[in-house]
């Protein structure tokens, strides 16, 4: 027997960081301890070990992004935690982010009615506010026009209405002209120039009173507006609505949707159990018609294909067997050939 008693250094690398070991020695491995040492504005980045003096960083917010700041850097709530970016509240209406919060949730913000007015006839959408609190926003076309009558005199600042002059307020051309272009869907804010002959309506539109543009009309279901503005030779005709050419086989005009010439798939329309959809075609959804009854010892499994009167059908056998004592009664019956019956107690014998 000898005094050579195994032993371990005392060492605080076993302390996680913010830590440091304390009461280690003799037959005592000591514990971890709470450094208490907080520096404002760091963090405990390593264990102390053996002394209440664990070293710092500072909590570095330059690495959070425009609109946020550092949350829960260090001091006694988390004092070995380096932080997450947080995002900072958003700015009011019509104002933007332009900085990270440091430390503190108040990001600066700058007014959007600061940046680059918009070209005549736009509006800054999209800027600032909860919505985008970050961002600049775009310049968007305004809206509240009525193509061929008005034109935009100027920008919508945050709204998508801009104002606007009506086109017979600009001085009459000399006789035999006529005024063309002004506040056309391509370019709403032009006032036009005075011209002999109109100029072809855009696509969608024909020419009245002069040379103002009107929408065409749409038509109804299987119908379509032909002859309208440029598409026909007389580019002040409104057109006229005629029926569209008969939908291929499996497909049909649904009147219940307008959508022109766009069939729709009959087979999108489905029956009931054990049911087929017949007549479906042209302008008819058709109708959902019975199918024929299954032979004997089977039942209708699920709805028919389309035009198709025989269902799927499945086989009573292939049913789950009844327990002992019991047998399957009713399954594809003539008055339920959909039914797999039920499974009922046998008779006892005499």
């Amino acid at each position: 027997m000898q005094d050579s008693c195994p032993y371990e250094p005392c060492s605080g690398a076993r302390c996680t960081a913010g830590h440091y070991l304390t009461g280690c020695g003799g037959h005592d491995k000591g514990i971890c301890k709470a450094c208490t040492q907080h520096v404002a504005g760091h963090y405990f980045s390593s264990h102390g070990f053996l002394n209440d003096s664990c070293p710092t960083t500072a909590c570095d917010a330059t690495r959070c992004a425009v609109g946020q700041y550092l949350r829960n850097c260090g001091g006694r709530m988390a004092p070995a935690n380096a932080g997450v970016c947080f995002p900072c509240s958003p700015p009011p209406e019509n104002y933007y982010l332009v900085s990270n919060g440091g430390t503190v949730n108040h990001c600066n913000a700058s007014r959007c009615y600061d940046l680059p007015e918009c070209p005549l006839g736009m509006y800054r959408k999209g800027c600032g506010g909860k919505g985008n609190a970050t961002g600049t926003g775009y310049c968007a076309p305004c809206t509240n026009i009525a193509p061929g009558s008005h034109y935009f005199t100027g920008v919508g600042n945050f709204s998508g209405s801009c104002p606007q002059q009506s086109c017979d307020s600009l001085p009459n051309c000399q006789t035999g002209h006529f005024r063309v272009s002004c506040g056309s869907p391509s370019n709403p804010s032009s006032q036009g120039s005075c011209s002999a002959t109109c100029p072809a309506p855009h696509p969608g539109y024909y020419l009245f009173e002069g040379c103002l543009e009107k929408p065409c009309g749409e038509c109804g279901s299987a119908q379509y507006r032909a002859n309208c503005g440029r598409d026909s030779q007389d580019h002040f005709s409104s057109g006229v609505c005629q029926n569209c050419a008969t939908p291929p086989a499996g497909k049909f005009f649904n009147l219940f949707m307008n959508t022109g010439c766009t069939p729709q798939d009959c087979a999108s329309v489905k029956c009931g159990f054990g049911q087929y959809r017949t007549g479906c075609g042209g302008t008819s959804v058709g109708t959902c018609a019975q199918c024929t009854a299954p032979p004997p010892g089977f039942y209708i499994s699920g709805a028919g294909e389309l035009n198709a009167s025989s269902c799927p059908i499945a086989s009573c056998d292939e049913l789950t067997p009844c327990a002992a004592g019991q047998y399957r009664k009713d399954c594809g019956i003539p008055s339920a050939p959909q039914s797999p019956g039920r499974c009922v107690t046998c008779v006892p014998p005499p």
